[in-house]
């Protein structure tokens, strides 16, 4: 394997973390425009992404294999609490 195979290889493994994370954190901007935010989007972007590829390589390496729908969930699960936390959703 080539390094630009190897590199596209990485890129579409952590292209989950990454776009769930920028899903979750544009829904939260339309949803709750009004929140209180600890940090700036870039930087919690930064951050679920970091969170998103811990869960994708943890998954990879309990089940031997990418791809699992558990890996996904748990992928989705992480990210949804803390985007929570950023969010302060549980105060009203």
């Amino acid at each position: 394997m080539d390094i630009v195979t190897a590199i596209e290889h990485l890129a579409n493994f952590f292209a989950p973390a990454f776009a769930v994370s920028l899903i979750l954190i544009t829904l939260g901007h339309l949803f709750w425009p009004g929140r209180p935010q600890s940090l700036r989007w870039w930087s919690r972007w930064l951050l679920m992404s970091l969170a998103g590829s811990v869960v994708l390589f943890l998954g990879l390496w309990c089940w031997g294999a990418d791809g699992k729908i558990a890996t996904y969930l748990s992928l989705i699960v992480v990210l949804v609490v803390l985007q929570s936390c950023f969010l302060k959703l549980w105060l009203r």
